[in-house]
């Protein structure tokens, strides 16, 4: 899907969920080969960022749907994530003591106003963890995900 926002253009693709490194080579390639066809070159297309503070943002905004949290770039020597899951994580100093030590990579959560439990990653990648139809699923990138892109 091609989806105009604001001054940007953004491509949208839905993929079965794969191994992680298959995922990172696949859509390599295809923004590659599609940079190259549109635009007659390499590195037209380029992945997308969604801001740690936005990701923290999003959790804080309603910390009683946020069902995970993992955190990378963490300053503990010889930690490189650290996780945080389950129906309290809110209420923990955990939350407060991992930010300090980390940022937010990934959070999976609840859209209570779509019915909908997904996770987004810094990288903008979108999983859907309920059932959905790929028009509601498109609407809510379009709708509430592109905004979130910095």
């Amino acid at each position: 899907w091609i989806s105009p926002y604001g001054e940007r253009v953004f491509l949208i693709v839905l993929a079965p969920s794969v191994a992680r490194g298959v995922k990172k080579l696949l859509t390599g390639t295809v923004a590659n080969t599609l940079s190259r066809v549109l635009f007659i070159r390499r590195g037209a297309i380029v992945e997308t960022r969604i801001p740690h503070e936005t990701l923290r943002e999003l959790h804080e905004s309603n910390p009683q749907a946020t069902k995970l949290i993992w955190f990378d770039q963490v300053d503990i020597p010889g930690v490189e994530k650290l996780c945080l899951a389950g129906p309290d994580i809110t209420d923990t100093q955990l939350y407060q003591e991992y930010l300090r030590h980390g940022k937010i990579w990934y959070v999976v959560f609840e859209v209570q106003k779509r019915g909908l439990v997904v996770g987004i990653t810094r990288n903008s990648v979108v999983t859907l963890f309920s059932k959905s139809t790929i028009s509601d699923f498109i609407r809510y990138v379009q709708e509430d995900i592109l905004k979130l892109i910095e």
